[in-house]
């Protein structure tokens, strides 16, 4: 069997270890990946900024033991202690790179591997039926399959952003993305003095806050943020709502007490296949209902009041002023006070997260259905997918200290002026990042290999403000509505089809696991198309 894998960050990885686990006879794989460290990608660079944490504590990161070779957990080979601490991006990606040469170097003699560093703009069938890259003015091949793992390509920048950078170019202001950090790690190094707005209050925000504080030389000391008189003037980040997302607990038994029993996860598994035969809005308020009871054992709290709101108008909930429920939240994050009804939801809702995946991943379902699902799950994020807690107290003292003011801010208010950004009608930012991360949706793509398979019939849109469409293997579903031959891809691309693919642990288990099933199946099938 002849196989390309194109992308190879941590999902490339956890599909050639699959391909380990339940191969046969001989492989020849081809990765295509051009940055410099092969299974961490750019997103775990283990040259990422030191600032930029992980998203989980240690003692959530547990990924499958690579197959045919031992290598330790993350947890011990960083021989870090701490199972509550939230560890840089950098460590786990140095973690992944380690991990990959240890599979490479124990490779039996029937699987072959190269390692090229191109980057792939076409995949198409030659007069044999066989798959073809080219990349450059290369081309690579036959190929019998083909696995796009690609993390985020270019997106068609949206309206706002590009009347930002046009008008950036006009007055020659420094308009930058978050990432790489590297490129805003240089630029701040003019930026002493500034006004920096932050487009976006995310856990990018939090990141790109911390590299241009603590990365300046500033620290924290007793609860209370030091200045080193290198950060900018003052640093805007600013949503339509002005609100930063809720920290994680801090410890393990902080988290425990949301912890859900196995009647709750069967009556989530059960409702949530149910919710999936319905309509889009009753299949929302369906899987909602599974919230009401595991909320009331651990808060003590009726929480339909809440649900319905986020039914009908996510998000607003939280009235009180940004910085009161930011410290709010830090205290629930801590043990200080007693979890409150959206604090608790979310951290229900992240404990059902691989349920969630497992049963849309292989359940039939409407299109509109599944994005009413992921819409929900999206708005839920803000307390599910928080940050660490010294990344929320940092924030806090970065305002106490006046360095940062929360903003809120929507398009049609931010006037563009020579000078910069005015954000709220006072407040000008001669500086701007943008923190938000591109939509997956596949009309707003703006990557030459996907848009040229789409030409060609071999992929289509699940929805239009979905990904990709695939199968629950992984492979694509072309515009007829018939899965493409020997062409799968996983990851955040395929959003609708796939929900939470953002996570770490998704790259891992059971999506490359069926992904590699089913292609071996295949592979002793006779060729239908």
């Amino acid at each position: 069997m002849r196989l390309a894998i194109v992308g190879f960050g941590p999902r490339g990885l956890g599909a050639l270890e699959a391909l380990l686990r339940h191969g046969h006879g001989p492989i020849s794989v081809d990765v295509f990946e051009p940055d410099p460290h092969p299974g961490a990608g750019p997103n775990f660079s283990p040259e990422e900024d030191p600032r930029c944490l992980l998203n989980l504590p240690l003692r959530d990161v547990k990924l499958p033991d690579p197959p045919n070779v031992s290598f330790p957990q993350f947890q011990e080979w960083v021989q870090e202690h701490d199972q509550n601490r939230f560890l840089p991006r950098a460590h786990l990606g140095a973690y992944l790179s380690a991990r990959f040469s240890a599979v490479r170097e124990a490779l039996p003699d029937t699987f072959r591997l190269r390692i090229l560093p191109h980057f792939v703009t076409y995949a198409g069938k030659g007069d044999d039926g066989a798959w073809v890259l080219n990349a450059g003015d290369k081309s690579f091949g036959p190929y019998d399959e083909v696995l796009l793992s690609l993390g985020q390509p270019d997106t068609i920048p949206d309206e706002q952003i590009a009347r930002w950078r046009a008008h950036a170019d006009r007055h020659r202001l420094p308009f930058l993305a978050a990432y790489p950090t590297e490129a805003v790690v240089a630029a701040a190094e003019n930026w002493t003095d500034s006004v920096v707005g932050i487009r976006g209050l995310g856990l990018s925000t939090l990141d790109m806050i911390s590299v241009l504080t603590l990365g300046r030389g500033g620290h924290m000391h007793a609860g209370r943020y030091i200045p080193s008189g290198r950060e900018p003037a003052t640093i805007l980040p600013f949503s339509l709502d002005g609100m930063a997302p809720a920290p994680k607990p801090e410890t393990a038994e902080l988290a425990a007490r949301f912890a859900l029993d196995a009647s709750e996860k069967e009556t989530f598994r059960r409702l949530l296949a149910e919710a999936l035969a319905l309509d889009p809005d009753a299949s929302v308020r369906h899987l909602a209902q599974t919230l009401l009871q595991p909320v009331a054992r651990i808060c003590g709290s009726d929480a339909s009041e809440w649900i319905d709101t986020e039914l009908i108008n996510p998000g607003t909930q939280r009235g009180e002023d940004p910085v009161a429920a930011l410290r709010r939240d830090i205290a629930i994050a801590a043990g200080d006070e007693p979890p409150s009804v959206g604090y608790t939801v979310g951290q229900i809702w992240r404990g059902w997260q691989p349920d969630l995946r497992r049963v849309l991943r292989n359940t039939p379902a409407r299109a509109d259905t599944r994005m009413a699902i992921v819409g929900f799950d999206t708005g839920l994020k803000r307390y599910s997918y928080g940050p660490p807690v010294e990344d929320a107290r940092l924030l806090l003292a970065l305002i106490e200290q006046g360095l940062v003011r929360l903003t809120v801010a929507n398009d049609p208010d931010i006037e563009l002026v020579p000078e910069g950004w005015r954000l709220d009608g006072r407040r000008t930012a001669g500086v701007m990042i943008d923190a938000v991360l591109p939509s997956a949706a596949f009309s707003s793509l703006d990557s030459k290999l996907i848009r040229g398979l789409a030409g060609r019939g071999a992929v289509r849109a699940l929805a239009d403000t979905a990904g990709v469409e695939t199968v629950s293997d992984g492979q694509v579903v072309a515009a007829d509505g018939i899965t493409t031959r020997g062409m799968s891809m996983l990851g955040r691309l395929t959003e609708g089809s796939v929900i939470a693919a953002d996570s770490i642990h998704d790259c891992f288990g059971m999506v490359a696991d069926q992904w590699a099933k089913g292609m071996f199946e295949r592979a002793v099938k006779p060729v239908s198309r």
